[in-house]
This record gives C-alpha cells, sequence and structure tokens, in this order.
C-alpha cells in the first residue's frame, strides 16, 4: 500500500517506482546573425515603371526575438527553435505618382515564398505591400512596436513589411528579393512556354515551386518544364506495360520521385508505380509485367 501512503503524503507528480523525472535538458539555440545583409543608407533608391525585379533594403527591424521550446512526444523530447523577425523593406521608387502595383512573387535568399500567379505561400508567411499611394497609411506591425506618432506613412515608395518572420533557418536576416508589376489586372499573370511535343491541361500539370520545375502528363507521357526558364526540357514515354489506365499522378517532395496508379481496366485492381521523374526509369511498383522483367518482386495487391 505504499502508493496509498504516497497520496497521503501529498507526494504527487511522480512515479512510485520509477523515480522523479527530471526536467530535459534545453540545447542552446543556434546563434542569429543579426547585420542586416543590406540597408538603404548611402544607396541609390532606383526609380521604375512597368515590371521588374528588385532587391529590397531594410529600413526598420526591431528586435528579433528567439524562442526554444519543448515537448514530450512518447519517448522523445522534441526542441523547436525559432527566431522571428518583422521587417520594412524598401524596394524602389515608382517614376508615376499615385500609380498601382501589385507583388507578383517574393523572395528569401533566393527561394520563391510567395507566387501571387500560382497562388502559392510559404507557410506562416505574413506580410503587407504598399505601392507609395498618397491614400496609405501606417502599418499595423510598426505602430503596435513602435508606437502611432513614431511611425511614418507608406508614401511615394514600394515597401513591404514582414511579420513574424522565421529566420532560424537562415542563420541571418535574409537577402529578400520581389517582383512588381505596374497597374496588375485582376487576372493571372500568364507566363508561354516553350514546347517540344505534348499539350498538357490544366488539371494535368504538377508544379513544384521551390525547385522551379513543373510536370504534365497524360495517358502515354509525362513532362518537365522549368518554371524559371519558361520552357519544356524533355519528355518520357510511360514505362511499357499491361496497364491501359493511369491515374492519381503525384510528386513526393521527400523522396523526390513522382508516383502513380495504374490499372488495366480502369475499374478496379489499382496498383501504384513510383518513377524517377527526371529519367522515367521506374524505381518500385508492384505490377505484373515489372515482376515478369525481374524489375522488382511482387509488392502485393
Amino acid at each position: 500500500m505504499s502508493g496509498l501512503a504516497d497520496l497521503r503524503k501529498g507526494t504527487v507528480g511522480h512515479w512510485v517506482q520509477g523515480g522523479t523525472q527530471t526536467a530535459p535538458t534545453v540545447p542552446e539555440a543556434s546563434p542569429i546573425q543579426t547585420t542586416l545583409p543590406t540597408s538603404a543608407y548611402g544607396q541609390t533608391i532606383p526609380v521604375v515603371w512597368g515590371k521588374c525585379r528588385l532587391p529590397a533594403s531594410y529600413i526598420w527591424v526591431p528586435p528579433i526575438v528567439t524562442v526554444t521550446s519543448t515537448h514530450t512526444e512518447w519517448w522523445d523530447t522534441i526542441t523547436t527553435t525559432t527566431s522571428l523577425m518583422s521587417c520594412r523593406l524598401r524596394f524602389a521608387r515608382p517614376l508615376v505618382p499615385n500609380s498601382t502595383w501589385t507583388v507578383r512573387k517574393l523572395y528569401s535568399n533566393g527561394a520563391l515564398i510567395y507566387g501571387a500567379s500560382q497562388g502559392y505561400r510559404a507557410k506562416g508567411l505574413k506580410f503587407r505591400t504598399y505601392d507609395g499611394r498618397s491614400t496609405q497609411g501606417r502599418d499595423p506591425t510598426m505602430v503596435s512596436e513602435e508606437g502611432e506618432s513614431n511611425v511614418s506613412a507608406h508614401r511615394g515608395y514600394l515597401d513591404i513589411v514582414l511579420t513574424d518572420f522565421d529566420i532560424q533557418g537562415f542563420g541571418a536576416p535574409p537577402v529578400f528579393e520581389a517582383e512588381w508589376i505596374q497597374d496588375a489586372a485582376s487576372t493571372h499573370d500568364y507566363d508561354t512556354f516553350q514546347t517540344y511535343s505534348g499539350e498538357i491541361a490544366f488539371g494535368q500539370m504538377i508544379p513544384v515551386w521551390d525547385q522551379g520545375k513543373l510536370y504534365g502528363f497524360d495517358d502515354a507521357d509525362v513532362y518537365l518544364y522549368s518554371i524559371y526558364a519558361t520552357k519544356q526540357y524533355f519528355s518520357f514515354d510511360l514505362p511499357g506495360d499491361a496497364f491501359t489506365t493511369y491515374s492519381c499522378f503525384r510528386y513526393s517532395r521527400v523522396l523526390d520521385r513522382l508516383v502513380y496508379l495504374a490499372s488495366f481496366g480502369g475499374v478496379n485492381n489499382w496498383k501504384p508505380v513510383l518513377i524517377d521523374g527526371s529519367t522515367g526509369t521506374v524505381i518500385e511498383t508492384s505490377s505484373a509485367s515489372a515482376i515478369a522483367s525481374g524489375v522488382i518482386p511482387e509488392q502485393g495487391g
């Protein structure tokens, strides 16, 4: 009855037989280099019109907050560290006063974090854009940090204010770039790709935004395009097999592979097929044709 005795004594919160649990040791967060890569002091602010891609200059950055937290999942202690930075970025001055500008793409150290045409936004990304019109006021993030009387309105310049952007993975405030377009229409911004073969419908595309590549597919071939170069790299035939119907093309970011389902009649007995999206080589499959050719063993129905 030792457990009952412990309850009477008030020693609650530990295992009687296992001993008292010690608090997990939290490792030191990796240091963040707080030197800004560029600022507007002493630099020429470009005057722009039309469409342009520009690097940003840091105008304002409050203290960067680094937080390390831990939690226990089963028997493992999971440690998470974030370094949140808010900042005001300046890109250019519009040639035409009170003109309307729109951000199409935003990059951080060369990686796409926002794409308006594709509807892509990196996880946790929060920002506001200002195109310098005389009707624009102060930014709420800056006002909450500095007070309204200490913040200027965003007039006369193309600015972006980011809120709580995690820079832990970068190790330092990154270099930002943005694509701006003047008097942008409310519709999407379209690019024309140079192609060699095939006509891909909109519903048969798999974009991989951060790698700048685009897969297209139909019932016979797979096509690889470069988003950055707006051109087709190559195409390859689907591997020869007994299947007649293909469906559910997907891209695995972890494996860097394409996967799809194949069936002879398109009704049942679907088989998964894993292929190298750069060469068309079959990596893994459960199809009978692959078993017969000795590519891989049977994986089950």
